[in-house]
Parts: structure tokens; C-alpha cells; sequence
């Protein structure tokens, strides 16, 4: 993933990642695709929130979306959303030369009482894994990546650095 996920995003990250990609919006359309966005992180706030797992590559935090500031805020979010219960971040570094993370991102859902499903995607775009097959083979390819990340605390620690580099700018 080239972007901080929907899900782990600030306002003004969303706003910033979603006028970027819409140029030609209106600021009402893209208040409403950032609201939309916002309002499904409502999910994390419930009493049973689902288990969120991501693997963040490097240059998705050095990378500075809309300003420094506004990288500041989202960094704050990502350390702080790491220490929630349910919810893993990892960094994979740049170091990591050897995983097959490169094709873009993986997403599975697991549901209780139902198979997992998958969303994939790529340059030409995504499609939806619904297979058992093809989902436990993403997951091999997602295990990979996970082996290649960092662990949790040296990736809290990473986003701090990365943190405190922004201070400066």
C-alpha cells in the first residue's frame, strides 16, 4: 500500500490523500468522500472491534502527505493506534529486500461462521479472492511479508524516529 490505510487515517491525512487523487471534485464531494472515510473507522470504536493487522512499508510514513504537519498528526495516530488492544502495526523496512510485498496490497476478512475473503490489488486493479485456495496462498504471501516487518515494539520505535525526523522539518 502506497498510502497509510483508510482505516488508521487522520481527517486531514484523508483529505489530502483524497484531493490528491480527485483533482477535479468539488470541496463538498470531497468533504463527503472524507466524512465516509472517517465515519468507518466507527468500527474500531465498538465494543468488540474487529482485530486489525497491517504491515506499513517504510516509505508510507516517510513519505509526507499534504505537509509536515499533517504527517506529524498521522504519525501521533499510527503510535498511538498500536498501543490499542487488537490492532498490530508493522513496518516493513527498507532493509527488507527479499518478501514478495512489491505487487501491492493484500487485504483478508475473516468472518465468524464464514470463510475468509481476500482483496487484492495491482497496477491493472483489484479483484475480490473469494477461493479458499487462492486465499490460503495470500496468506503464505502475507506471512512472508509479516516475517520480513519489523516487530511490533521495533516498529513502534520506528515510527517515533520517523516522528521526531519530521520535528525538524
Amino acid at each position: 500500500m502506497r498510502v497509510v490505510p483508510g482505516l488508521l487515517q487522520t481527517e486531514d491525512y484523508a483529505r489530502a490523500v483524497i484531493s490528491a487523487g480527485r483533482p477535479q471534485d468539488t470541496s463538498a464531494a470531497i468533504d463527503r468522500a472524507v466524512s465516509a472515510r472517517l465515519e468507518r473507522q466507527d468500527i474500531l470504536q465498538r465494543e468488540h472491534p474487529p482485530v486489525l493487522w497491517h504491515v506499513l512499508h517504510e516509505g508510507v510514513l516517510r513519505h509526507v502527505v499534504g505537509s509536515p504537519a499533517i504527517m506529524r498528526e498521522q504519525l501521533d495516530k499510527l503510535a498511538e493506534l498500536a498501543r490499542e488492544p487488537g490492532v498490530v502495526i508493522q513496518i516493513l523496512p527498507f532493509t527488507a529486500s527479499d518478501h514478495p510485498g512489491t505487487d501491492g496490497p493484500i487485504l483478508v476478512y475473516d468472518f465468524d461462521g464464514a470463510s475468509s475473503v481476500a482483496y487484492t490489488e495491482c497496477n491493472g486493479g483489484g479483484r475480490i479472492v473469494e477461493s479458499a485456495d487462492e486465499v490460503g496462498d495470500l496468506m503464505i504471501i502475507i506471512n512472508i511479508i509479516r516475517a520480513a516487518a519489523l516487530p511490533r515494539r521495533e516498529s513502534a520505535r520506528l515510527i517515533q524516529q520517523i516522528r521526531s525526523e519530521l520535528a525538524d522539518a
